[in-house]
Protein backbone atom coordinates (compact mmCIF):
# COMPACT_ATOMS: atom_id res chain seq x y z
CA UNK A 1 0.00 0.00 0.00
CA UNK A 2 0.90 3.62 -0.53
CA UNK A 3 -0.86 7.00 0.31
CA UNK A 4 -2.33 9.23 -2.40
CA UNK A 5 -5.05 11.12 -2.95
CA UNK A 6 -7.32 11.14 -5.71
CA UNK A 7 -10.95 12.11 -6.76
CA UNK A 8 -11.63 9.04 -8.77
CA UNK A 9 -13.28 5.78 -6.47
CA UNK A 10 -11.33 3.12 -5.98
CA UNK A 11 -13.97 0.84 -4.26
CA UNK A 12 -17.34 1.60 -3.24
CA UNK A 13 -18.17 1.18 0.75
CA UNK A 14 -21.12 1.80 2.52
CA UNK A 15 -20.42 1.81 6.04
CA UNK A 16 -19.86 -1.08 8.64
CA UNK A 17 -16.86 -2.41 10.02
CA UNK A 18 -13.82 -0.88 8.74
CA UNK A 19 -12.66 -1.58 5.36
CA UNK A 20 -9.22 -2.61 6.00
CA UNK A 21 -9.26 -4.87 9.44
CA UNK A 22 -7.50 -4.53 12.41
CA UNK A 23 -6.26 -7.65 11.86
CA UNK A 24 -4.30 -6.97 8.75
CA UNK A 25 -1.04 -5.83 8.92
CA UNK A 26 -0.78 -2.46 6.79
CA UNK A 27 2.95 -2.11 4.56
CA UNK A 28 3.57 1.15 3.30
CA UNK A 29 5.98 1.10 0.49
CA UNK A 30 6.46 4.89 -1.55
CA UNK A 31 9.16 6.74 -3.07
CA UNK A 32 8.38 9.55 -1.06
CA UNK A 33 8.35 9.70 2.88
CA UNK A 34 5.38 12.41 3.18
CA UNK A 35 3.14 9.72 1.30
CA UNK A 36 3.89 6.96 3.50
CA UNK A 37 0.99 6.14 6.08
CA UNK A 38 -1.06 9.48 5.10
CA UNK A 39 -4.36 7.78 4.91
CA UNK A 40 -3.98 4.72 7.45
CA UNK A 41 -2.17 4.02 9.80
CA UNK A 42 0.67 0.78 9.16
CA UNK A 43 3.08 -1.24 10.33
CA UNK A 44 6.52 -1.55 8.40
CA UNK A 45 6.53 0.99 6.60
CA UNK A 46 9.57 1.03 3.86
CA UNK A 47 11.19 3.73 2.08
CA UNK A 48 12.59 2.77 -1.44
CA UNK A 49 12.17 2.81 -5.58
CA UNK A 50 8.82 1.21 -5.96
CA UNK A 51 9.88 -0.75 -9.00
CA UNK A 52 12.86 -2.39 -7.10
CA UNK A 53 10.99 -3.09 -4.06
CA UNK A 54 7.49 -4.56 -5.40
CA UNK A 55 9.17 -7.37 -6.50
CA UNK A 56 10.52 -8.86 -3.20
CA UNK A 57 7.46 -7.47 -1.16
CA UNK A 58 5.13 -9.43 -3.47
CA UNK A 59 7.20 -12.63 -2.99
CA UNK A 60 7.11 -12.26 0.52
CA UNK A 61 3.36 -11.41 0.94
CA UNK A 62 2.80 -14.95 -1.54
CA UNK A 63 5.01 -17.03 1.09
CA UNK A 64 2.55 -16.10 4.12
CA UNK A 65 -0.25 -16.24 2.49
CA UNK A 66 0.08 -19.56 1.21
CA UNK A 67 1.69 -20.36 5.32
CA UNK A 68 -2.04 -18.69 5.86
CA UNK A 69 -4.17 -20.83 3.74
CA UNK A 70 -7.06 -22.22 5.90
CA UNK A 71 -7.50 -17.98 7.06
CA UNK A 72 -8.05 -17.21 3.65
CA UNK A 73 -10.60 -19.62 2.53
CA UNK A 74 -12.39 -19.30 5.88
CA UNK A 75 -12.38 -15.20 5.11
CA UNK A 76 -13.79 -15.85 1.34
CA UNK A 77 -16.43 -18.00 3.16
CA UNK A 78 -17.59 -15.50 5.46
CA UNK A 79 -17.73 -12.60 2.71
CA UNK A 80 -19.85 -15.09 0.17
CA UNK A 81 -22.22 -15.64 3.00
CA UNK A 82 -22.50 -11.72 3.63
CA UNK A 83 -23.10 -11.04 -0.03
CA UNK A 84 -25.43 -14.06 -0.12
CA UNK A 85 -27.39 -12.22 2.79
CA UNK A 86 -27.08 -9.34 1.18
CA UNK A 87 -28.52 -9.41 -2.15
CA UNK A 88 -31.81 -11.85 -0.98
CA UNK A 89 -32.44 -8.80 1.50
CA UNK A 90 -32.26 -6.73 -1.70
CA UNK A 91 -34.34 -9.25 -3.64
CA UNK A 92 -37.04 -8.42 -0.75
CA UNK A 93 -36.82 -4.76 -1.18
CA UNK A 94 -37.66 -4.74 -4.75
CA UNK A 95 -40.25 -7.41 -4.23
CA UNK A 96 -42.03 -5.21 -1.94
CA UNK A 97 -41.42 -1.70 -4.23
CA UNK A 98 -42.08 -3.34 -7.61
CA UNK A 99 -45.24 -1.55 -7.92
CA UNK A 100 -44.66 1.67 -6.05
CA UNK A 101 -45.87 5.05 -8.25
CA UNK A 102 -43.71 7.25 -8.32
CA UNK A 103 -41.06 4.67 -9.25
CA UNK A 104 -38.87 3.26 -6.70
CA UNK A 105 -34.91 3.72 -8.11
CA UNK A 106 -34.17 0.61 -6.78
CA UNK A 107 -36.45 -1.25 -9.16
CA UNK A 108 -34.87 0.77 -12.03
CA UNK A 109 -31.86 -0.58 -10.88
CA UNK A 110 -33.17 -4.28 -10.89
CA UNK A 111 -34.66 -4.11 -14.49
CA UNK A 112 -31.36 -2.84 -15.78
CA UNK A 113 -29.54 -5.40 -14.42
CA UNK A 114 -32.11 -8.20 -15.93
CA UNK A 115 -31.48 -6.67 -19.62
CA UNK A 116 -28.31 -4.88 -19.41
CA UNK A 117 -26.07 -6.10 -21.88
CA UNK A 118 -22.68 -7.69 -21.73
CA UNK A 119 -20.54 -4.97 -22.90
CA UNK A 120 -22.48 -2.43 -21.16
CA UNK A 121 -20.19 0.71 -19.62
CA UNK A 122 -21.53 2.36 -16.80
CA UNK A 123 -21.22 5.80 -16.11
CA UNK A 124 -22.60 6.81 -12.77
CA UNK A 125 -23.88 9.96 -11.08
CA UNK A 126 -26.96 8.69 -9.45
CA UNK A 127 -25.16 10.27 -6.51
CA UNK A 128 -28.30 9.81 -4.26
CA UNK A 129 -29.70 6.86 -6.20
CA UNK A 130 -26.83 5.16 -7.14
CA UNK A 131 -26.19 2.30 -4.30
CA UNK A 132 -28.94 -0.10 -6.14
CA UNK A 133 -27.27 0.21 -9.08
CA UNK A 134 -23.56 -0.26 -7.73
CA UNK A 135 -24.96 -3.20 -5.93
CA UNK A 136 -26.87 -4.93 -8.31
CA UNK A 137 -25.57 -4.53 -12.21
CA UNK A 138 -22.69 -6.74 -13.17
CA UNK A 139 -19.61 -5.49 -14.05
CA UNK A 140 -17.67 -7.74 -16.81
CA UNK A 141 -14.38 -6.21 -17.21
CA UNK A 142 -12.63 -3.03 -14.93
CA UNK A 143 -13.55 -0.98 -17.79
CA UNK A 144 -17.33 -1.41 -17.07
CA UNK A 145 -17.92 1.14 -14.36
CA UNK A 146 -16.88 5.01 -14.55
CA UNK A 147 -17.45 7.46 -11.39
CA UNK A 148 -15.88 10.40 -9.97
CA UNK A 149 -15.73 12.52 -6.67
CA UNK A 150 -15.79 15.86 -5.70
CA UNK A 151 -16.60 17.27 -9.55
CA UNK A 152 -19.40 19.49 -10.49
CA UNK A 153 -22.80 17.93 -10.70
CA UNK A 154 -23.81 16.73 -14.34
CA UNK A 155 -20.03 15.98 -15.16
CA UNK A 156 -21.32 12.22 -15.88
CA UNK A 157 -23.04 13.26 -19.19
CA UNK A 158 -20.22 14.83 -21.05
CA UNK A 159 -17.63 11.81 -19.41
CA UNK A 160 -20.34 9.20 -21.52
CA UNK A 161 -19.42 11.10 -24.92
CA UNK A 162 -15.48 10.00 -24.35
CA UNK A 163 -16.65 6.36 -22.86
CA UNK A 164 -18.39 5.65 -26.20
CA UNK A 165 -15.60 7.68 -28.45
CA UNK A 166 -12.96 5.61 -26.83
CA UNK A 167 -15.33 2.33 -26.75
CA UNK A 168 -17.40 2.48 -30.10
CA UNK A 169 -18.52 -1.21 -29.89
CA UNK A 170 -19.85 -0.87 -26.24
CA UNK A 171 -23.52 0.07 -25.35
CA UNK A 172 -22.81 3.39 -22.98
CA UNK A 173 -25.61 3.57 -20.24
CA UNK A 174 -25.40 7.09 -18.02
CA UNK A 175 -27.31 7.54 -15.31
CA UNK A 176 -28.01 10.69 -13.51
CA UNK A 177 -30.47 12.89 -10.95
CA UNK A 178 -32.70 15.48 -12.93
CA UNK A 179 -30.66 18.28 -11.31
CA UNK A 180 -27.09 17.07 -12.63
CA UNK A 181 -28.67 16.92 -16.09
CA UNK A 182 -29.70 20.45 -15.94
CA UNK A 183 -26.13 21.39 -16.33
CA UNK A 184 -25.29 19.82 -19.35
CA UNK A 185 -28.54 19.63 -21.70
CA UNK A 186 -26.18 20.55 -24.88
CA UNK A 187 -24.53 17.34 -24.54
CA UNK A 188 -27.49 15.29 -26.53
CA UNK A 189 -26.73 17.51 -29.44
CA UNK A 190 -23.56 16.03 -29.57
CA UNK A 191 -24.62 12.73 -29.22
CA UNK A 192 -26.77 12.85 -31.92
CA UNK A 193 -24.99 14.62 -34.44
CA UNK A 194 -22.81 11.75 -34.01
CA UNK A 195 -25.10 8.71 -33.27
CA UNK A 196 -23.40 7.65 -30.35
CA UNK A 197 -24.87 4.54 -28.76
CA UNK A 198 -25.52 6.27 -25.13
CA UNK A 199 -28.53 5.68 -23.17
CA UNK A 200 -29.06 8.39 -20.86
CA UNK A 201 -31.08 7.56 -17.87
CA UNK A 202 -32.43 10.44 -16.07
CA UNK A 203 -34.00 9.91 -12.48
CA UNK A 204 -36.15 12.78 -11.84
CA UNK A 205 -37.45 13.20 -8.37
CA UNK A 206 -38.18 16.77 -9.03
CA UNK A 207 -35.52 17.93 -6.25
CA UNK A 208 -31.98 18.62 -5.56
CA UNK A 209 -31.66 16.05 -3.18
CA UNK A 210 -27.62 15.80 -2.69
CA UNK A 211 -27.90 19.44 -1.82
CA UNK A 212 -30.30 18.88 0.73
CA UNK A 213 -28.73 16.03 2.26
CA UNK A 214 -25.45 18.38 2.40
CA UNK A 215 -27.69 21.00 3.99
CA UNK A 216 -28.61 18.09 6.41
CA UNK A 217 -25.20 17.44 7.30
CA UNK A 218 -24.54 21.35 7.89
CA UNK A 219 -27.22 21.39 10.33
CA UNK A 220 -25.19 19.30 13.02
CA UNK A 221 -22.75 22.22 12.96
CA UNK A 222 -24.67 25.13 12.11
CA UNK A 223 -28.50 24.06 13.62
CA UNK A 224 -30.13 27.52 11.99
CA UNK A 225 -29.39 26.60 8.54
CA UNK A 226 -32.49 26.92 6.65
CA UNK A 227 -33.31 25.44 2.98
CA UNK A 228 -32.45 27.80 0.61
CA UNK A 229 -34.53 28.58 -2.09
CA UNK A 230 -34.77 26.17 -5.29
CA UNK A 231 -34.02 22.93 -4.21
CA UNK A 232 -37.55 21.65 -5.24
CA UNK A 233 -37.69 21.74 -8.65
CA UNK A 234 -40.94 21.66 -9.70
CA UNK A 235 -43.40 23.20 -9.91
CA UNK A 236 -42.18 24.01 -12.96
CA UNK A 237 -42.19 20.90 -13.47
CA UNK A 238 -38.85 20.08 -16.08
CA UNK A 239 -39.58 17.87 -18.94
CA UNK A 240 -36.15 16.50 -19.91
CA UNK A 241 -37.29 14.57 -22.73
CA UNK A 242 -38.78 17.68 -24.26
CA UNK A 243 -34.88 19.80 -23.49
CA UNK A 244 -33.47 16.27 -25.24
CA UNK A 245 -35.92 16.48 -28.09
CA UNK A 246 -35.04 19.69 -28.82
CA UNK A 247 -31.32 18.63 -29.36
CA UNK A 248 -32.11 15.62 -31.49
CA UNK A 249 -32.01 13.03 -29.03
CA UNK A 250 -35.72 10.77 -29.11
CA UNK A 251 -36.89 9.45 -25.35
CA UNK A 252 -39.51 8.32 -22.77
CA UNK A 253 -40.53 9.54 -19.98
CA UNK A 254 -41.96 6.64 -17.22
CA UNK A 255 -44.11 6.80 -14.37
CA UNK A 256 -45.65 3.95 -13.91
CA UNK A 257 -43.29 0.80 -12.27
CA UNK A 258 -45.39 -1.84 -15.40
CA UNK A 259 -43.47 0.05 -18.48
CA UNK A 260 -39.85 0.29 -17.00
CA UNK A 261 -38.52 -2.85 -18.37
CA UNK A 262 -39.79 -2.39 -21.97
CA UNK A 263 -38.95 1.08 -21.39
CA UNK A 264 -35.21 0.26 -20.70
CA UNK A 265 -35.09 -3.12 -23.41
CA UNK A 266 -36.24 0.00 -26.16
CA UNK A 267 -33.30 2.42 -24.89
CA UNK A 268 -30.59 -0.63 -25.06
CA UNK A 269 -31.69 -1.27 -28.90
CA UNK A 270 -32.03 1.96 -30.36
CA UNK A 271 -29.31 2.88 -32.89
CA UNK A 272 -28.01 6.23 -31.29
CA UNK A 273 -28.38 8.56 -28.17
CA UNK A 274 -31.78 7.75 -26.11
CA UNK A 275 -32.97 9.41 -23.34
CA UNK A 276 -35.26 7.66 -20.33
CA UNK A 277 -36.99 10.23 -17.95
CA UNK A 278 -38.15 7.74 -14.72
CA UNK A 279 -40.44 9.71 -12.08
CA UNK A 280 -38.89 8.49 -9.05
CA UNK A 281 -39.98 8.92 -5.35
CA UNK A 282 -37.99 11.00 -3.56
CA UNK A 283 -36.57 7.93 -1.16
CA UNK A 284 -35.29 7.93 2.17
CA UNK A 285 -31.76 6.17 1.48
CA UNK A 286 -31.42 4.64 4.84
CA UNK A 287 -34.22 1.96 3.63
CA UNK A 288 -32.54 0.50 1.50
CA UNK A 289 -30.34 -2.51 2.75
CA UNK A 290 -27.14 -2.87 4.07
CA UNK A 291 -23.62 -5.01 5.02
Amino acid sequence: MSGFSSHAPMTVYHGGPPLIPDSVTKIYLHYDQWEIAKNYPGAPAILGDVKTTLGPLNAAVERSRRRNRSDVAKRNEALQRTHDKLFKSWAKYIKQHRHSEPINSAYVAAELAAVQPKNMVYVDEANTGNQPFQRLLEFQDPLSYYSGRGVALGYSMPAALGMALAAPKRRIVNIVGDGGASFYPHVFWTAAKYKLPILFIILNNEEYKTLKQGLEAMKKFWPEATEPPGLNLGPPHLQHTAIAAAYGVPGERITKSAEVRAALERGLTAKGPYLLEFMVQREVNDTWPTG
